[in-house]
């Protein structure tokens, strides 16, 4: 979505053919120290008018997955202090603060606090709940623009460990929760005319040993980016 420099590279020259949305891929902590310094606030840095314009997200929506924490948190907040409304998504749990409201809530009240719009979405991205997601950002929102993949988290156990069981719960979040949510946004997306989705991976893919959920998960992802563009 923000190109190398930050700026959103003006999302209609990204369109591919027949309408369908921009798919693209992250890999945090994939990059050479300082090479690609990560942004998780307009504070982090000078923006120059110039680029403060193209930076700017005013009337775009955008969901984003495994946003209670972490990089999807960071991805929430930045899109939405450069004006764009967010559906924060994440499990319900425990908040920061202790209150039963959730993370998802906590990263809301932030975005709410720092003058920005954004709703909160608890559903799970697996088990067919994907689709409320989408449904959460229609009912409010009445579009969608940006689609974010970022939920999944990591089992720490050893390989041998894991039960069948266990490894499954790992793996679907990363590979068929992103498919699921891809296929409720896609029509919203290509209706939006400059839909983009983006989906994390981790650089664990390529150096973990014990993270063997992730390979299997994440590392089917860029393939599957590879089907969406055709």
């Amino acid at each position: 979505m923000l190109g190398g420099d930050g700026t959103d590279e003006h999302m209609p020259r990204n369109m591919h053919h027949h309408g369908r949305p921009r798919v693209e891929r992250t890999a945090v902590g994939a990059y050479p120290p300082g090479a690609f310094p990560p942004v998780t606030s307009l504070s982090d840095r000078t923006i120059q008018p110039k680029e403060m314009h193209m930076l700017d997200f005013d009337g775009r929506v955008a969901v984003v997955t495994g946003a209670g924490r972490g990089v999807g948190r960071a991805h929430a907040k930045t899109l939405a202090a450069r004006g764009c409304r967010v559906v924060v998504n994440d499990l319900p749990g425990t908040g920061a603060s202790g209150a039963a409201s959730g993370p998802a809530h906590d990263v809301v009240n932030e975005i709410v606090a720092a003058g920005g719009t954004a709703v909160a979405s608890e559903h799970s991205v697996t088990g067919g709940s994907a689709r409320n997601i989408i449904a959460d950002a229609i009912e409010q929102f009445g579009q969608l623009d940006i689609l974010i993949n970022n939920a999944g988290g990591t089992d720490h156990r050893a390989f041998e460990d894991h039960t069948p069981d266990s490894f499954r719960a790992d793996v679907e979040p990363h590979l068929f929760g992103g498919v699921e949510v891809c296929r409720a946004a896609w029509p919203h997306l290509k209706q939006s005319g400059t839909g983009r989705i983006v989906n994390t991976i981790s650089a664990g893919i390529f150096r973990q040993r014990l993270h063997r959920e992730l390979l299997c998960g994440q590392g089917r992802i860029p393939r599957l980016l590879t089907c969406t563009r055709q």
